[in-house]
């Protein structure tokens, strides 16, 4: 559901136990809250408001965003990676290298990086790989376009 103004939603649920994920730009979570209902329950998720900071340039992106384990832990030492899917693309005319980008999750789950908007690049539409992986193995491949933004959190 969404919140109203006063940041307030409500369910109606059955009794049972539900877990709650709660996502708002500009803010960070808990990577999870489980709510218990067994009658009237009322429960109360906060948020910090967070901001990622700006890239170092004007015309980069920063993507940021947070890895946690299916049990709500934070995952430390994951790696990100950004590469461009396509190959070498052109940025205001001059050839970007398809080299892969990374950095690693810190003990938060935390990670950024600073990346040219995929509407500044040609061809048009030239999306970025994103992958995520643990000492054990990969946990996330997704292709996405990079949004024209100063600031966004890795979504898909």
């Amino acid at each position: 559901g969404l919140t109203d103004s006063d940041g307030r939603v409500s369910f109606n649920l059955d009794d049972g136990s539900y877990l709650a994920i709660a996502s708002a730009g500009g803010y960070v979570f808990a990577a999870h809250d489980t709510v218990v209902v067994n009658g009237p329950t009322v429960d109360t998720v906060f948020g910090d408001q967070f901001d990622p900071g700006a890239p170092p340039s004007p015309g980069l992106c920063r993507v940021y965003g947070y890895v946690y384990t299916s049990g709500g832990e934070a995952e430390d030492d994951a790696t990100v990676t950004a590469s461009l899917a396509s190959g070498t693309v052109l940025y205001n005319g001059v050839i970007v290298s398809p080299s892969a980008l990374t950095t690693t999750t810190h003990e938060q789950g935390y990670f950024y990086l600073d990346l040219i908007p995929s509407a500044l690049l040609e061809p048009s539409g030239t999306k970025y790989e994103f992958t995520i992986a643990r000492s054990d193995g990969v946990i996330l491949r997704q292709r996405l376009e990079v949004p024209n933004e100063t600031q966004w959190r890795l979504s898909w």
